[in-house]
């Protein structure tokens, strides 16, 4: 794809973006606890490990018996929930974007591979995407005019996977999010005091019937 091309589609993504009620929605709350998890450690009113057993279980704000200092209640060994709330972001959101560049490095580059040169790997490696382009008009053309494969597969070929790349990061990395949780909720995960969402349903869970905020508050956070 020329300059010229690749400069004309990124307006195009944009007007798409802004015309899409759900995109706007979604990319600003995604955007929104990106920039918590960033700014954890200025947000978090309380060190999110630090324990007080004469303020445990706490109720949130909505609670008569709410205290000013802690705006979402306290646990269950009396530590601020807000802030191993926002700390439990950072977590959620590293773990997830961890794997999904590890792997999707890894991934790519065998797709490109694969999908470019045929052979004895494009039978063993997952690679629609890249295949499609490769005999592509525009490509052919680079061939032809000598271009390196170097250029043909991280400079053209790459560039015209994205969209398919976002959409299978966005869907990937929400799937690691949830893993995580799921593990963390089976003891399997992040291991304690360290903040995590879904650490933080595994042990409130017997306190669900008198306290049901304290798997509410970081059950809404996954959501």
């Amino acid at each position: 794809m020329s300059d010229v091309s690749m400069e004309t589609a990124r307006p195009g993504v944009w007007r798409k973006m802004r015309g899409n009620t759900g995109a706007l929605i979604g990319g600003t709350l995604l955007a929104l606890i990106v920039l918590i998890a960033l700014l954890a450690p200025l947000l978090a009113p309380h060190d999110p490990i630090a324990q007080d057993l004469t303020r445990r279980l706490l109720p949130p704000f909505w609670h008569d018996r709410s205290v000013p200092e802690h705006l979402l209640g306290t646990d269950h060994l009396g530590r601020d929930y807000l802030s191993r709330l926002i700390y439990g972001a950072r977590v959620s959101l590293g773990v997830g974007l961890g794997v999904i560049l590890v792997s999707g490095a890894i991934g790519i580059t065998l797709g490109l591979l694969a999908g470019y040169f045929g052979g004895w790997v494009d039978m063993v490696i997952t690679r629609a995407a890249a295949q499609s382009l490769r005999h592509q008009e525009f490509i052919m053309g680079l061939r032809a005019i000598g271009a390196s494969r170097a250029r043909i597969l991280f400079l053209e070929i790459l560039p015209n996977m994205r969209a398919t790349i976002l959409v299978v990061v966005s869907l990937e990395v929400a799937n690691v999010i949830l893993l995580e949780a799921a593990l963390s909720f089976l003891g399997l995960g992040v291991r304690p005091p360290t903040p995590s969402w879904g650490l933080m349903i595994s042990e409130g869970r017997d306190n669900i019937l008198f306290d049901p905020w304290l798997i509410a508050l970081p059950g809404s956070a996954l959501c």
